[in-house]
């Protein structure tokens, strides 16, 4: 799937053909060339300051102003939409950003160190797991997290599946050892977190936990006759 940015930058490519052909055109009608070949610069100021020559171009009402004026700002608004987003060049370090955040959210819940969880995860952010719906915004949330008591944790076996450039999902395998509000917990569990880029940081929005099934007992193999 192409980025935003391959696209703009093509629909790009194609103004500038079309604008090529146009003033072309224009050139071999009015027995002239449409601008002076030695200095771009003059024309673009006869364009957007005016000149007493301007003509029709093929006979048309849209004047070489208006339509270097166009052309113009057509560059600008593509330049800016491509140097905001992310682009697939980018997602390798994005993704082993991603990964360094989330061992960082499970290093602080093993710590309890809420301020730092908070400071990746979304303020409205939620979750699901066999326990229910959580939000972080409920009013017990960090007193619940802090009953978490994790003598040791990993994740391995990472993917990802990017929406856009700007929301993606973190795929991973949790194992580890400890309790939560007193119950042992599960290990190992199948785990997935949306991350988007909010204001060009990226923080967790949704996370998700799965607990794996324990692989089925083999039948016995039927006695020999």
């Amino acid at each position: 799937m192409r980025s935003a940015g391959v696209v703009q930058l093509e629909q790009l490519r194609l103004d500038v053909m079309l604008l090529s052909c146009v003033l072309s055109r224009s050139a071999a009608e009015t027995r002239r060339l449409p601008f002076d070949a030695s200095s771009v610069e003059g024309e673009f100021r006869n364009a957007v300051l005016g000149s007493s020559d301007d003509k029709p171009i093929g006979g048309g009402v849209m004047t070489r102003r208006v339509l270097v004026c166009s052309f113009v700002f057509g560059v600008i608004t593509t330049a800016a939409a491509y140097a905001q987003a992310p682009g697939a060049t980018n997602r390798a370090a994005i993704e082993k950003q991603i990964v360094a955040n989330e061992r960082a959210i499970n290093e602080a819940v093993a710590k309890g160190d809420m301020k730092t969880f908070h400071s990746i995860v979304a303020a409205d952010a939620a979750g699901v797991d066999t326990a229910g719906i959580t939000r972080v915004n409920a009013p017990d949330f960090d007193k619940m997290m802090q009953s978490a008591k994790i003598q040791s944790w990993n994740i391995d076996g990472s993917q990802f599946y990017w929406v856009d450039d700007n929301t993606v999902v973190h795929m991973y395998r949790w194992t580890g050892k400890g309790t939560f509000g007193g119950q042992p917990v599960s290990s190992p569990v199948w785990t997935s977190t949306v991350w988007t880029n909010k204001a060009g940081k990226w923080v967790a929005v949704f996370h998700q936990e799965t607990v794996a099934m324990a692989a089925p007992t083999p039948a016995p193999a039927p006695a020999k006759k």
